[in-house]
């Protein structure tokens, strides 16, 4: 706290023993983050460049519960400014987010509906480009009908999480959740952590789970919320130290045990899906063929043929790579795709078994192969007057090219499209100025040059008639490439 009725994120350097501190507390950064609003629980990727924090009481959503969750990169050594992450639900009170150890899934808490209790524990993944998926409630195992706050995923890659809906001594106390043969455990960690008072936000600070910090409104602080160190005695100690230890009273601040470790456990993942054609209605396509390749070292890990019902598969998968599949049926477009597996992991806590199996499964729809048929290349425009290629436009040419590689017998129309708002004459030169500047892109990446053809098409085919706003007109100056043979 900054000592006045606003939060805000502070950092101090600790001591080599963690009970002492090295100069002064200090905004965490000032450039980047707010005055006037409350600003907290703050957790960072291992790398320490991406950080997720709440931020509450902006003033932006009268007659809500005004909290949500903010996401900040390092760049350049400096953080970013702030922005809402899409997992916070504007309606709701979101908070305690907490990244997993290899930040690949972000624990958060919540009051939104549909939940079990007051404010449950969420998670949500994240992959490697900084998207989240769609927020999944941890369940009654872990939430009760009272709150679950402040998530932690120790290094022991368990759990831990304040609760008043657990038995415990008091108001908030400390729990950790182990899950063993698909059953779900929740254990009180007991005194000296956990008191009458409230009891949250505990953190290991060294891998080997000796020291941490946690916060308590105990008796005896300096303030409202302080927070607190302490020392697990028993690492490190030998099996005659540890029956010494046990000896103690329960409530002795010495006493703090620790179980056995437990073996990983191991999760084998596979990949399957379905092929199917992209009509109306959609028909299931046997004999299309179904490849993988691992991206990073562009090898063959799985192929395939669909059967009937157009499934195709399995194909096992490791953690945290990367894949392209390609699937070719005749008479279709051969289409290529992604597949990653950041993110996708599932942690140790809920693994169910020593050894399971997971498998993802995939919906393929493949164009079938037309003459005449068209389609629009999105994300294709042009500035205006302008028929150079911009770099966002290079990026969906670049999918164009890849289409034109894996299906090396197709020539194509390269259609461009301008606005209305120059005269007929100058918009179907520009428009065939720019269908050019697309087809020599398309030429230098290294596709035949007969096998395609410019086409500029003017404003004789708008999109949007009579369109008033510059994002409208934009659609209008559009790219598409239509089927001459195959």
């Amino acid at each position: 706290s900054n000592g006045m009725p606003m939060l805000g994120i502070y950092k101090v350097k600790l001591a080599d023993e963690y009970a002492e501190t090295s100069g002064e507390p200090e905004p965490f950064s000032p450039a980047s983050f707010l005055e006037g609003v409350n600003e907290a629980d703050v957790t960072f990727t291992k790398d320490g460049k991406t950080v997720v924090f709440s931020r509450a009481n902006t003033g932006g959503k009268k007659g809500t519960a005004d909290c949500d969750l903010y996401l900040s990169r390092l760049v350049s050594g400096k953080w970013s400014e702030p922005r809402m992450i899409p997992v916070s639900d504007s309606a709701s009170w979101d908070a305690n987010p907490a990244f997993s150890r290899d930040g690949r899934t972000l624990y958060f808490c919540s009051n939104r509906p549909g939940g079990v209790g007051g404010i449950d524990i969420y998670r949500a993944n994240m992959d490697a480009s900084g998207r989240f998926s769609k927020p999944v409630n941890m369940g009654k195992d872990i939430n009760t009908p009272g709150d679950e706050m402040f998530p932690y995923v120790g290094p022991d890659s368990k759990l831990y999480f304040s609760s008043d809906g657990h038995p415990g001594l008091g108001k908030l106390d400390v729990f950790v959740a182990t899950r063993s043969q698909g059953v779900i455990t929740v254990e009180n960690l007991g005194p000296p952590i956990n008191t009458r008072f409230d009891d949250f936000g505990m953190v290991y600070v060294d891998d080997e789970m000796r020291f941490g910090f946690f916060a308590s409104n105990r008796t005896g602080g300096k303030g409202d919320d302080d927070i607190y160190l302490f020392e697990d005695e028993s690492v490190g100690l030998d099996s005659t130290q540890l029956a010494e230890l046990e000896k103690l009273p329960i409530d002795d601040p010495r006493r703090r045990t620790v179980g056995k470790p437990e073996p990983p456990k191991i999760v084998n993942y596979f990949l399957a899906g379905t092929v199917s054609s992209n009509d109306t209605p959609a028909a299931t396509l046997d004999s299309a063929v179904v490849k993988m390749y691992e991206v990073s070292s562009d090898s063959l890990v799985g192929q395939g043929i669909s059967r009937d019902g157009g499934i195709f598969g399995t194909f096992p998968l490791e953690e945290g790579k990367d894949y392209t599949l390609l699937i070719e049926r005749k008479g279709y477009i051969t289409k290529r795709d992604a597949f990653s597996m950041a993110g996708k992991g599932i942690p140790q806590i809920f693994r169910k078994k020593l050894t399971m199996d997971t498998t993802f499964y995939v919906a393929f729809k493949l164009d079938r192969l037309a003459l005449n048929k068209t389609f629009v290349l999105e994300n294709i425009y042009y500035d205006l007057d302008k028929f150079n290629i911009r770099a966002d436009a290079a990026v969906e040419l670049d999918k164009l090219v890849q289409i034109l590689k894996d299906n090396p017998t197709v020539k194509i129309e390269l259609s461009s499209h301008t606005d209305d708002r120059s005269s007929d004459a100058y918009n179907n030169k520009l428009s065939q100025n720019r269908a050019q500047s697309a087809v020599d892109y398309i030429v230098l990446k290294g596709i035949e040059k007969d096998r395609l053809v410019a086409k500029g098409y003017g404003e004789t085919r708008l999109i949007i008639k009579k369109a008033q706003t510059e994002e409208e007109h934009q659609k209008n100056r559009r790219t598409e490439f239509t089927i001459l043979s195959y």
